[in-house]
């Protein structure tokens, strides 16, 4: 049976654009790079303790190299195993990332995974859905070894800026082009980390903010996102042909 835990944070969001750097939220970073594009941001010292403590917390996802190559197996019959090659880059369990913000270090032997669970009314909880076999040892990190995303970066400076007036209005609606372009750059972000599952990845993500999220549509959307930058492209090289030379002056 699957051991549900109710996050006892919630995760942290970005509420200002960021100003501390040419970062993507896709870029992987080690802490002591995070805390210095974080501090520039948020016009105050961060350190990589404050990274550890929030990862401990789960407000942000903590990652790190793995090692080795191992095969994780997994909790449940339906689910398949896991393989995590080495200098793969997984998303820590919360334990360790506990063990981390308190000691500097973990031994770990288990992957979380996040989906709506029924006990909690349908809320979004956290549950170890692999762990690694009992003659694998276990998997030691240090938080040298620690790695964010740019993302993680803006989500935690963002935390130590004051929040701006809240407004009553209501944004607009997010465009099926805006969609696209999303769902594009998760999936970028997820094959950079392991390209293995990075689809369902996705849709995990998207169903934190909506519960009916489809894999299929996911799918179709990031083709249409690639296609879109296809054209884009191909339209920018077309109108670049067009430009002629002339008297060392660009002519239209």
């Amino acid at each position: 049976m699957t051991e549900y835990q109710s996050p006892m944070f919630e995760r942290l969001e970005p509420h200002t654009p960021f100003k501390g750097g040419r970062i993507t939220d896709t870029d992987v970073l080690t802490l002591t790079e995070a805390a210095r594009f974080a501090s520039v941001h948020a016009g105050t010292e961060i350190t990589p303790a404050d990274f550890l403590r929030a990862g401990g917390r789960g407000e942000i996802p903590m990652r790190a190299i793995n090692p080795r190559t191992v095969t994780m197996q997994p909790c449940r019959e339906a689910d398949a195993s896991l393989p995590m090659p080495a200098n793969s880059i997984p998303t820590l369990p919360l334990d360790a990332c506990k063990a981390l913000a308190n000691t500097g270090r973990a031994a770990w032997r288990t992957i979380d995974w996040f989906e709506p669970a029924a006990s909690f009314a349908g809320a979004l909880c956290r549950f170890t859905r692999w762990q690694l076999p009992d003659s694998e040892p276990d998997i030691l990190t240090t938080p040298d070894d620690c790695r964010v995303t740019g993302h993680d970066v803006h989500c935690l400076a963002d935390a130590f800026t004051e929040a701006p007036a809240t407004d009553t209005a209501k944004p607009a609606p997010e465009t099926v082009e805006q969609r696209c372009a999303r769902f594009l750059a998760w999936f970028t972000e997820e094959q950079r980390i392991n390209p293995r599952g990075a689809l369902q990845r996705v849709t995990e993500r998207e169903a934190k903010q909506n519960p009916k999220a489809d894999r299929s549509n996911i799918s179709k959307d990031i083709k249409k996102a690639r296609g879109t930058a296809k054209t884009q492209k191909q339209a920018g090289a077309m109108f670049g042909q067009l430009v002629q030379v002339k008297d060392g002056k660009r002519q239209h």
